[in-house]
């Protein structure tokens, strides 16, 4: 068995709205349930936060695609280590568009909650720039 690798980036949005939210946890999820992968992707209103999960060889090969992605630029790779089980192992990707704080969020709140004190802290930060 291969091992698990937990990775997550950020990037900006290129002229997101909601139908196009709709279509990336549309086809990512399907995507992702064939390949292995699980994760969930935040937006901001401008930014993204992705968290991803599954074999490296297939994180690899998923990242190439997402950096080509015109719907966003500029992805940095903000965490890459190997876990030892996946977090979010039911979800082939659950999407999000966030608001600043995202106070009474139950999708975030899930979301947190299940998440490496790291990742908490990532996600947290990451709310707080929200647009």
């Amino acid at each position: 068995m291969s091992k698990i690798i937990h990775l997550s980036y950020i990037s900006t949005g290129h002229f997101i709205t909601d139908n196009t939210l709709q279509d990336i946890e549309n086809t990512s999820s399907a995507f992702n349930s064939k390949v292995g992968v699980t994760g969930f992707l935040l937006f901001n209103g401008a930014n993204f936060l992705q968290t991803l999960q599954g074999s490296e060889k297939t994180l690899t090969d998923l990242l190439a695609r997402i950096k080509k992605d015109p719907r966003h630029y500029g992805v940095v790779v903000v965490q890459d280590h190997p876990i030892e089980a996946m977090t979010f192992p039911n979800w082939g990707m659950r999407v999000k568009r966030i608001a600043r704080g995202g106070v009474g969020d139950a999708t975030f709140a899930e979301l947190r909650s299940m998440a490496d004190p790291e990742l908490k802290t990532m996600m947290d930060n990451f709310m707080a720039i929200g647009g």
